[in-house]
């Protein structure tokens, strides 16, 4: 017996409001990625030096936290990860002594 699936749009305010809200969120927690950045080397959490040189590892836990909190697209994963990576980079340049 073959299975045979049928996609259907689903429209609704609630849908609408709903992903408008799970995003809103989404990217207002990813922005504070800078704040935590420069907190955790000002309180002397870790050095400016150890995390400047575990770049790569932030890289794909940034990437990981896009894929895992926006629509499974790559646009949207790109809209999320970009700023976010680039928040992070100025956290480090305004935490350098």
């Amino acid at each position: 017996m073959m299975n045979i699936y049928i996609m259907k749009a689903v429209f609704g305010i609630s849908n609408v409001i709903n992903l408008s809200i799970g995003l809103a969120l989404t990217f207002g927690l990813m922005f504070q990625v800078p704040l935590v950045t420069h907190f955790l080397i000002k309180f002397n959490i870790i050095s400016y030096e150890s995390i400047k040189s575990k770049r790569p590892y932030v890289i794909v836990i940034l990437l990981v936290f896009a894929a895992l909190l926006t629509p499974p697209d790559i646009v949207s994963q790109l809209f999320l990860f970009l700023p976010t990576y680039i928040l992070f980079e100025a956290g480090l340049l305004f935490s350098k002594k």
